[in-house]
């Protein structure tokens, strides 16, 4: 490169940019020289900064599960100085942990201010089990996240969308509700056993396959009686602890015409009052 005589003479400045793919530190010479002048060399000596990748925490323990749950523990990824992105490598032997495809690749502008990183323990059987991660960067020390997890056996589970369910209403009429059953790490159906003193009650299934996904069961009402009604769902399968469904009922009465009464309670001397609900439409 030249400096122009009249740039020379009147003070240039000189702008050295340095630029390396490898680490440690650079030196070289810059050396300056005109006609009739004995040449300038200015000594070049550069270090470039070491790109560093830091890890919190550097180990994750996952909560302990029964084996066919998830869980989830989260590390955060910082780094300075990188020349390019940071590689996630897992090795699990057992295939237990799972990494999300965006974290399988780190950029750099992600990782100046932190990047959390999410693992899954999804185990299939109880057991212990260890695996790792290493994060790798151009120049930078890799650095290895361990993990370590525990699944006991599933316990065999009956779940139910309701814990109880109310009726009311008229005499002869069908009254209708629905509630969710599922389970988990069963061997057989679950069985559903109606308890109904009064005969008032049924059930729309005496069993329904053990699925996580869970069955529907319809409940009816009805009593030709007006009156107050109790009953019971017991939901039961192999190993699992019971669910029971309570099941209570109030139906009001008709007088002449059909029009609806509702029993309100009892005067002294015995006689029940009702309160008129009203007259059905006339066509």
């Amino acid at each position: 490169e030249e400096i122009p005589a009249a740039e020379a003479n009147a003070g240039a400045t000189v702008d050295v940019s340095f630029t390396t793919t490898e680490m440690g530190e650079q030196t070289g010479t810059l050396t300056l020289s005109t006609e009739g002048v004995e040449p300038i060399t200015v000594s070049l000596t550069a270090t470039p900064l070491q790109p560093t990748l830091n890890v919190e925490p550097s180990s994750l323990t996952f909560s302990t599960i029964e084996a066919g749950l998830t869980t989830q523990a989260s590390f955060t990824v910082t780094g300075a100085n990188l020349a390019s992105g940071v590689q996630t490598a897992l090795t699990d032997d057992n295939g237990v942990f799972v990494l999300s495809e965006d974290d399988t690749y780190l950029s750099g502008d992600e990782l100046a201010e932190g990047k959390s990183v999410t693992v899954t323990f999804a185990p299939a059987a109880a057991g212990t089990y260890e695996g790792s991660i290493e994060l790798t960067s151009n120049h930078a020390e890799p650095v290895i996240v361990t993990l370590t997890a525990t699944a006991t056996a599933p316990v065999p589970t009956i779940t139910a969308s309701e814990t109880a369910l109310a009726f009311s209403g008229s005499t002869d009429t069908d009254i209708t509700k629905t509630f969710v059953v599922s389970g988990r790490a069963l061997t057989e159906d679950i069985a559903v056993t109606l308890t109904d003193p009064k005969h008032v009650f049924s059930v729309s299934a005496q069993s329904v396959e053990a699925t996580s996904e869970g069955s529907e069961i319809t409940v009816t009402f009805n009593s030709a009686e007006e009156g107050d009604f109790t009953g019971s769902i017991t939901l039961s399968s192999e190993g699992a602890a019971d669910v029971t469904i309570g099941l209570t009922a109030i139906t009001n009465g008709k007088i002449g015409d059909g029009t609806i009464v509702e029993r309100t309670g009892y005067r002294k001397g015995g006689a029940e009052a009702n309160k008129i609900l009203g007259r059905p439409e006339q066509p």
